[in-house]
């Protein structure tokens, strides 16, 4: 039976280990007629850091030009996107406090992020994502089946409420100050709704 391997994207394989084999005989009884796998799947925590080195030019009267760097490097440090999708994953999906991301990522990655760029990673992220929310609140108004409801939130120490709009394959959250009508209009889904 062949072996199966995983071909996940995200993962990487590195090259097979051959296993030592002093312990087969080599009396040419047997020969070699393939090899058995195992696979030991394993994750890799680490930094990296890729510094960016603009060539300086001077000529005779002591001006300067300078090669512009990638349209992404802005400052002289600054975090790379995978940074920023681990701690939004970690604060909007697996709900970390910022305090408990801030003690993550100096544990395991020695970066010292601070709440201030939690936050803006978490703004960056609601900004890039406004296109998506768009078109999931159009896709639900469209949908055959539709469901609502809204539940009490504690957001900062106030009370708060989370409203709830989801098909069989989307879903929509919103907090909202209020219950009802106003909410339900600032949502967005159900005033076009014309479903079941």
């Amino acid at each position: 039976i062949p072996a199966t391997t995983w071909s996940w994207s995200m993962i990487r394989t590195r090259e097979p280990l051959e296993v030592d084999r002093a312990t087969l005989p080599t009396d040419g009884t047997f020969q070699r007629i393939g090899v058995e796998r195992r696979q030991v799947f394993d994750i890799q925590i680490s930094s990296v850091v890729t510094e960016y080195q603009a060539e300086i030019l001077e000529d005779e009267h002591g001006r300067r030009v300078v090669a512009p760097f990638p349209e992404h490097v802005t400052v002289k440090a600054q975090y790379a996107s995978g940074v920023k999708i681990h701690s939004v994953y970690m604060s909007n999906f697996q709900l970390l406090p910022y305090k408990r991301i801030e003690e993550h990522f100096a544990d395991q990655f020695a970066i010292a992020l601070s709440t201030g760029s939690i936050d803006n990673f978490n703004k960056e992220a609601y900004e890039k994502l406004a296109p998506f929310e768009d078109w999931v609140k159009q896709q639900l108004a469209k949908a055959p089946l539709l469901h609502a409801d809204e539940t009490g939130i504690n957001i900062g120490g106030h009370r708060k409420w989370l409203h709830v709009a989801c098909s069989p394959t989307l879903t929509l959250l919103m907090p909202h100050d209020k219950r009802g009508g106003e909410a339900i209009a600032a949502m967005g889904v159900l005033p076009e709704y014309t479903g079941t």
